[in-house]
């Protein structure tokens, strides 16, 4: 804060782009400054999800019918909280277990690997669970239609304090999310009412709140989905480049 506190009082600023639209008010109440503060779109390149490849993936993972997809999806290292996810198997009621599927899919790297493979073994043992792990990588061009094969994205990071592009793409696919309750992920997710919001670090928080989701007593605003994915589009980052353009040419 101190930085930033030190170059909002620049007079020579006269505008400062955030990713998070979440600060701005924030920024607004707590700082002094003439610069004008906007949000600028956080975006990927748009390859839209295509139903038969959607159904091309879930034939591929042998989806079981009937269950919900929890999906946790890129590179699948430690601070991505994979061990307490599964380590979350374990708390999980059978009924739940029996109606769920947990989808871990992406590059693991080679120091984590054994690790991971360990953990997925354990977790594997909760019968009830449909439990995939693949270690991938995804082609960009292929990473939106397995977040629409999915029904809940999981953003349960450890200790971090930005955004996602998983929150977007969630939004786009209309997926609800089971997020931390740390950083801006969890702020984002908590004001726009995405999802459910779980301590990351605590496998029995992650096992209460997807058992909150598969009851579908979760929150989740599909008009406020459609405003983040509209403010992150790639139209709307042409827009935001266009207008800084033409700033910077006065």
């Amino acid at each position: 804060e101190l930085i930033l506190k030190r170059v909002l009082r620049c007079p020579e600023l006269k505008e400062l782009y955030v990713l998070d639209p979440t600060a701005i008010p924030y920024i607004q109440s707590n700082f002094q400054t003439q610069a004008r503060i906007s949000h600028i779109a956080d975006t990927f390149p748009p390859n839209p999800s295509r139903a038969e490849r959607v159904a091309e993936i879930k034939m591929d993972l042998k989806i079981l019918p009937g269950r919900k997809v929890f999906t946790l999806l890129g590179v699948l290292e430690e601070r991505k909280g994979p061990l307490e996810l599964l380590q979350s198997v374990q708390y999980l009621p059978s009924e739940v277990a029996s109606k769920i599927t947990l989808l871990l899919l992406g590059y693991t790297p080679d120091y984590f690997a054994s690790k991971l493979n360990a953990a997925v073994e354990v977790a594997k043992r909760k019968s009830e669970l449909q439990l995939i792990y693949r270690n991938q990588f995804i082609q960009g061009t292929d990473v939106q239609n397995y977040f629409a094969a999915s029904d809940v994205i999981l953003t349960t990071y450890k200790g971090h304090m930005g955004s996602s592009l998983a929150l977007i793409r969630a939004a786009v696919e209309q997926k609800p999310i089971l997020s931390s309750n740390y950083g801006t992920l969890g702020e984002i997710v908590c004001k726009m009412r995405l999802g459910e919001t779980v301590d990351s670090n605590d496998p029995k928080s992650i096992a209460e709140g997807i058992t909150r989701m598969v009851a579908k007593s979760t929150y989740f605003d599909a008009e406020q989905a459609k405003q983040l994915a509209s403010d992150n589009s790639c139209e709307q980052l042409g827009r935001d480049l266009k207008r800084l353009l033409d700033f910077c040419k006065h």
